[in-house]
């Protein structure tokens, strides 16, 4: 039945936080990261994101660059996890870091991915993918 209704789902977790996303209509991704970890954000950036998201990284402060990194991160492999082909088109998806409080539209050859931010935990970044068009995201805390 389930297989039948069209329905979708992938899950990701960092430390004690999970998330799920759950959709009928398309391919779905989500991925959650916790801040505050040792990381090399710029090295990680220069591997693997475009020179205009690396440039654009660079000049953020340093205060907020762990925060950044993981917005643009979490929207990559959201994406990637939506269209199924893993890590080799990180560099090739122009996600940003920006703010995009109605999503943010991202096209893989001839697919068009929605990305969305997801209210997380203070120490979490959080987005969910979908192919297709715009969608809803109804957070839940269940705690």
């Amino acid at each position: 039945e389930v297989a039948k209704s069209g329905l979708m789902f992938n899950v990701s977790y960092t430390q004690s936080t999970m998330a799920i996303a759950i959709g009928r209509g398309g391919e779905i991704g989500v991925d959650i990261e916790g801040l505050g970890h040792q990381r090399d954000a710029l090295a990680i950036a220069r591997r693997f994101f475009s020179r205009a998201e690396f440039d654009n990284l660079a000049r953020v402060s340093t205060a907020q660059r762990d925060r950044s990194f993981l917005t643009a991160w979490t929207r990559k492999e959201a994406v990637m996890k939506a269209h199924g082909a893993g890590m080799v088109l990180l560099d090739k998806i122009e996600a940003g870091f920006e703010n995009a409080p109605l999503g943010k539209v991202i096209h893989i050859a001839d697919e068009q991915f929605i990305v969305m931010d997801v209210d997380a935990p203070v120490d979490c970044r959080c987005a969910i993918a979908r192919t297709g068009e715009a969608f809803d995201v109804v957070p839940r805390n269940l705690n």
